[in-house]
């Protein structure tokens, strides 16, 4: 597929080469605004963004199969999460998050994250279906 040969029809001007064909994307649709984030590459991650100017986080496994995206926004704040030793906490109350937005251990202990709109596919689908769309990159 990364030859951009495919086994039924895809039209070729539509084809983005940004990131290879079959490379494992995650869309994340914040208030109709939609970015994309190329989990499959990411590994055991955590991306701090925004979409739209409001704050987003996604999270990633090594083998690219999963990933998941939260508003970061926990009573009215913008939460900051790393990703350390397998645990994922927050800088601001320094609780403990599972990989699915919940906090299991600390201040916010019992508190969801809510979740975000998103869809998993290979590259070249999500780039086809939303032109020009967003890909998010790490920070330097």
């Amino acid at each position: 597929m990364d030859n951009l040969r495919f086994p039924f029809p895809v039209t070729e001007d539509k084809i983005d080469t940004r990131l290879p064909a079959s490379t494992i994307t995650l869309a994340v649709v914040m208030d109709g605004v939609e970015k994309a984030y190329a989990v499959e590459s990411m590994g055991d991650a955590v991306a701090n963004d925004a979409i739209g100017g409001r704050p987003v986080v996604v999270f990633s496994r090594e083998d690219g199969v999963y990933g998941t995206a939260f508003s970061r926004t926990v009573n009215g704040e913008a939460l900051t999460f790393s990703l350390a030793d397998d645990a994922i906490t927050d800088a601001e109350t320094d609780s403990t998050w599972n990989l699915f937005g919940k906090a299991i251990e600390g201040e916010l202990s019992g508190t969801a994250l809510d979740p975000l709109p998103t869809r998993r596919a290979f590259w070249f689908s999500i780039a086809i279906t939303v032109p020009g769309i967003e890909i998010w990159t790490p920070a330097e």
